[in-house]
Formats: structure tokens, sequence, C-alpha cells
């Protein structure tokens, strides 16, 4: 089978999912024109001589507004396909890549979606919710081009309902497939990757992107409300210290300088580093103003790390035992689970956690699935 993946190849999920089943068919990758000028970009060489999957190159954004160079993209598709003899597409990440579906039926090939989170849950709603013409126009397009995808897979729950609402679908054609973790590589050795920046530190990690969905500034304000023996005794983790969006990273960077206590700022890392970094911290705090289903997350319950969420709308069969929820608006909330946490006074199970996300989110079960709904349609075809 030929497949090919509208996706981003900056993403380590989109990456993991391709690259599963790069080792069984022809893979071929088509990213955004966006996703082309971003810094750093990846390396194509690397990713067709490890993982086999063919860079076919970009395609613009469909554009309501330029309806001529969507037409354009649109043409160009349609040479991708033929050229490459192409028997399948799967699109990742709804907004604004699922606009590709409009033109389902011309194109004559089974298209498949997949939502991550705030695609679904923010930014498309957002046209539905909003006023005016153009609102109006591309929130019929996505409604058109979600009932038009041979089949959609969502990571939670809370997707399924939000595309169920936008589209009157049948909840029949949509599936969970959650994003999944390595649970056999999570739980490999991997203390030589210890940083030296932590050797002989107690932390608490923050292991979120440096992007502003994930609100970083409420926890440094949440820190900044421990009491000060804990924050004399304990240092705070963050990640991704050069991070593209330089406008937040510096927006931290000063909150940081304006707290007493000590932040340890990483650069971006490697797998077996991060879940070194997991293994060892104390707690493990998160966030974000709307999620999905985090994958970093789940690598803490399974390092079995206790863990602090925002009280968003997450799937409970996952995210329940074991794990503390703030008031997602509240940095007293936030500090006062903290507090309660590094003194001692909560005491999750985390060995509940563990076996959750083990048996709901392990990435190879998952997979498995995803090939069975390819396999499916094709034999439809």
């Amino acid at each position: 089978m030929n497949i090919l993946y509208i996706a981003d190849p900056n993403s380590i999920h989109d990456i993991k999912w391709m690259s599963f089943f790069s080792e069984k068919h022809q893979c071929f990758l088509l990213q955004r024109a966006y996703h082309s000028n971003l810094i750093p970009n990846f390396d194509k060489e690397n990713l067709y001589s490890r993982y086999n999957i063919k860079v076919l190159g970009s395609i613009e954004d469909f554009s309501i507004r330029n309806f001529l160079r969507t037409l354009k993209q649109y043409q160009l598709l349609k040479k991708i396909i033929k050229e490459n003899r192409i028997d399948l597409i799967h699109i990742m990440y709804a907004e604004p890549n699922s606009l590709w579906a409009y033109f389902r039926n011309s194109l004559n090939i089974p298209i498949i979606l997949t939502t991550r989170g705030t695609d679904v849950l923010k930014t498309i709603p957002d046209f539905f919710n909003g006023k005016g013409l153009l609102n109006n126009l591309v929130a019929y397009c996505y409604r058109k081009a979600f009932l038009k995808t041979d089949t959609i897979t969502c990571t939670s729950a809370r997707q399924l309902a939000s595309i169920l609402k936008m589209t009157n679908a049948k909840a029949k054609e949509i599936s969970i497939i959650r994003t999944g973790v390595d649970v056999d590589l999570i739980l490999s050795d991997h203390s030589a990757k210890k940083r030296a920046e932590l050797m002989g530190k107690k932390y608490v990690f923050f292991p979120r992107a440096m992007r502003p969905l994930y609100h970083h500034e409420l926890a440094i304000e949440a820190i900044s409300l421990l009491p000060s023996e804990l924050r004399k005794a304990y240092s705070f983790v963050f990640v991704d210290k050069n991070s593209s969006d330089n406008a937040y990273t510096e927006e931290i960077n000063e909150k940081m300088s304006k707290c007493e206590t000590s932040f340890v700022w990483l650069e971006n890392l490697d797998q077996p580093t991060l879940f070194e970094t997991y293994k060892n911290a104390v707690l493990c705090v998160m966030t974000p103003k709307s999620d999905g289903t985090p994958v970093s997350a789940i690598e803490a319950m399974i390092c079995k790390i206790p863990l602090i969420l925002p009280d968003l709308d997450y799937d409970r069969d996952i995210f329940s035992e074991g794990i503390s929820f703030f008031d997602q608006n509240s940095a007293a909330s936030l500090s006062n689970l903290m507090t309660k946490h590094l003194e001692g006074n909560l005491k999750p199970d985390l060995e509940k956690a563990f076996n959750n996300a083990l048996n709901l989110a392990d990435r190879k079960r998952e997979m498995n699935k995803l090939g069975e709904i390819y396999e499916s349609i094709a034999r439809r075809q």
C-alpha cells in the first residue's frame, strides 16, 4: 500500500505514527508550506534513510480568500497522487489540513483524518462560534470536509464529541486511537543520559513545550506562591529553552528572573534524556489552557511520577487514578496542590496511574488498531 501523509515533519508524534507503517508500506510525506519555513526544520535525508519516508515537498494551505491558489494546490495534490500511485491519504491534524478532504470525490481516493486536540477543541470550533460571512464559509468547508472523509480518528473522547457537535456525523464513523507511548522504550535504562545540571537536585518537572498554549506563566506564578522553604529546597525544571517562539521565551525568562527560586531551563531533550528526567523528578506539573490526550502526561504515569494537571475535560478512563487536578485559572490552586505533594501530604496511587496508561495508551496496540482501519478501507476499493 502506498500511503500519503499530510503531516508535520517537525512533530515527533507524526513521525512515530508514520514510521510504524513505513516498515511495511511505502510511505510519503507532504508537509504544509508553513512547516517548511520553520527553524529548525527536519532533516529530509534522515527521514528517508532512517524511516523510509519519502518527502514529496510542501503544499500551501487551503484558502477561501485565495481560491485560485487553492485550485492550483489541488492540481498539485492530484499530480502527486497519480505519479506516486497513492492508495490512501492520511491527514494528520485537522486545522487546516482537513480542508483538503473537501475535494475527496474528485481526488477519488480514500482519506483518513486524525485530530489531535486543540484543532477540534479550540481553533476549528472558533469558526463555528464566530460571526460574519468568512467564518460561516470556513465553518461550512470544515463541516463538508469532515463529512467527506472515509473515517476520522481522534486521540480523546472529548474530540469525538466536538466533531459530532460540529458535523452531526455518526459516532460509528469516528474512532478513538490515542497517540500512545513506546512503553518498552520508556522503561529501558536511560541512567547514562541524566543531565549534569540536575545532578544532586530535588526537582519539579514541567515538560510541556515553551508555547503560550501551555501557560507557563501560571506555573511560575504558582511557584512564587510556594512557602519559601520549599522554593529553597527544590529546583523547578522547564524545557525547550531555545524555542522558536522567541517572544514567549523572553516573557517567561523575565518572569523567572523575578521569582526568588532555582530554575533549570533545559534545551530540547532527546527521548532517552527526557525519560530519565521524568524518572528522577519528585513531581510533574502541566498547565495547558487546552489539551487532548497529552503524551507527556502518559509518559509521566509510565515513569510512576506524581502528576498534577488542570481540571480540563480529560478522558477520565486514563486520567483519574493517581493524578491531582487544580483549577485551571488559579495559580493559588496549583500552588496549594504542589505544596501538599512536596510536603508529603498527598500520596497518589502511582501503580493505578501506571496501569491506566499501560492498558489504554500503548502505542503499538493503538497503531495496530489504525492498521486495521487501513486494511478495511483498502478492501473497499
